[in-house]
C-alpha cells in the first residue's frame, strides 16, 4: 500500500481529497501516514485527520477488504487513471475496478446509453449496425448497466468478443441492477471490468445515478444517445457531456413518439446525428478521435 492509496482511500472516510493534495504529495517525502496531514488543503479534511489520529488503520483494513476481492484501486498516479477526472471534478475521484484496467489494449471508449424501456426499432438498430463499428474501429462500449439500452450495448461487446466497461451507481459487491449478474462472467471473460466510485459495500441510491452518469461522460471521447424521454437520465447524461465539451451524437427518432423527444431536442440543438455505423465511423474519424490520453501523472 502506497502514500496514494492511503490519500485516496481517505475518501472513503468522506474527506474532501483534491488535485493540490496529490500534487502536494509527490514533492514531500512521507514517513509515516501521520504526515499525510501536512499535505492536505482541505481544512475539513485537516481537521479529520486530527480528530482521528488512527484514520490509515481504517484505510489499511479498506485496502485488504479490496484486495481479498481482487478490486484493484484506481488513483491519480496510476498509469491509466484519466486527465480528464482531475480536470473536470473539484474532488479527485478515486475508483474500484473489477476486471482488466481500463484501456489497457488502447480500445476507444465510447458510451452507448439510452431507455430502459428501448422500442424494439432501436435495439434492432443496435444489433445490426455496431458489431461492425466496435470491429472496425477497436471500440470499447461504455454503458451503465441498467435494463433496456444499456445491457443490450454490453451483450453486442460481449458477442463480438470486444471489452466492455459498465459503471455502477452502487459498489461492486452489489451490481446494480441484479440483473448484471447474468453477465458479469462474461463481461470479465472478454477483459472488460466494473467501474465504481464508491466503496465496494455501498448499496444503489438514486442520487448516485447522477454520479455515475457523470463519470461515463467524462470517461469516453464521444457520448451516443441512442432513445431518451426528453426528461430522462439519459438526457442527463447527454448534458454532463456538453458540460465536459465531450461530443455527441444522437440517433433520430419518430417526432411522434414520445419516447424520442430527448433525441429530437439535442438534435434541434446541434448534436451529431448518426443514421448508422458509417456516420459513427465518419463521426469518429472528423473529430480525430483516436485513443484517449493520459497525463504523465497529477
Amino acid at each position: 500500500m502506497n502514500w496514494f492509496d492511503y490519500l485516496s482511500l481517505l475518501s472513503w472516510q468522506n474527506c474532501k481529497i483534491t488535485r493540490k493534495d496529490f500534487i502536494n504529495l509527490q514533492s514531500q517525502d512521507i514517513q509515516s501516514p501521520e504526515n499525510l496531514i501536512s499535505i492536505v488543503s482541505v481544512l475539513e479534511t485537516k481537521e479529520y485527520l486530527i480528530s482521528h489520529k488512527y484514520w490509515w488503520k481504517k484505510a489499511e483494513k479498506d485496502y485488504k477488504y479490496c484486495q481479498k476481492r481482487n478490486y484493484q484501486l484506481l488513483t491519480p498516479n496510476h498509469p491509466v487513471y484519466p486527465n480528464q477526472f482531475l480536470d473536470f471534478f473539484e474532488n479527485t475521484p478515486i475508483f474500484l475496478v473489477l476486471g482488466e484496467l481500463p484501456f489497457q489494449n488502447n480500445f476507444l471508449p465510447i458510451t452507448f446509453v439510452g431507455s430502459r424501456k428501448a422500442d424494439e426499432l432501436v435495439l434492432n438498430w443496435m444489433d445490426f449496425y455496431l458489431p461492425s463499428l466496435i470491429k472496425e474501429k477497436q471500440i470499447c462500449i461504455v454503458s451503465g448497466g441498467a435494463r433496456g439500452i444499456d445491457q443490450k450495448a454490453h451483450k453486442i461487446a460481449i458477442r463480438s468478443q470486444k471489452p466492455t466497461l459498465c459503471f455502477l451507481p452502487s459498489g461492486l459487491d452489489h451490481l446494480y441492477p441484479n440483473s448484471l449478474n447474468t453477465i458479469k462472467t462474461a463481461i470479465l471473460d472478454n477483459g472488460g471490468a466494473f467501474i465504481s466510485s464508491f466503496p465496494p459495500w455501498t448499496d444503489m441510491r438514486k442520487s448516485y445515478f447522477h454520479i455515475r452518469n457523470s463519470f461515463m461522460s467524462a470517461y469516453s471521447a464521444l457520448v451516443v444517445i441512442l432513445q431518451a424521454q426528453l426528461r430522462s437520465g439519459t438526457m442527463l447524461t447527454a448534458k454532463k457531456s456538453l458540460d465536459f465539451g465531450v461530443p455527441l451524437a444522437v440517433l433520430p427518432g419518430p417526432a411522434l413518439s414520445v419516447n424520442w423527444t430527448g433525441n429530437l431536442q439535442l438534435i434541434y440543438d446541434g448534436a451529431y446525428l448518426i443514421r448508422d455505423n458509417i456516420d459513427l465511423s465518419l463521426l469518429i474519424e472528423s473529430l480525430s478521435v483516436t485513443k484517449p490520453f493520459y497525463i504523465d501523472r497529477v
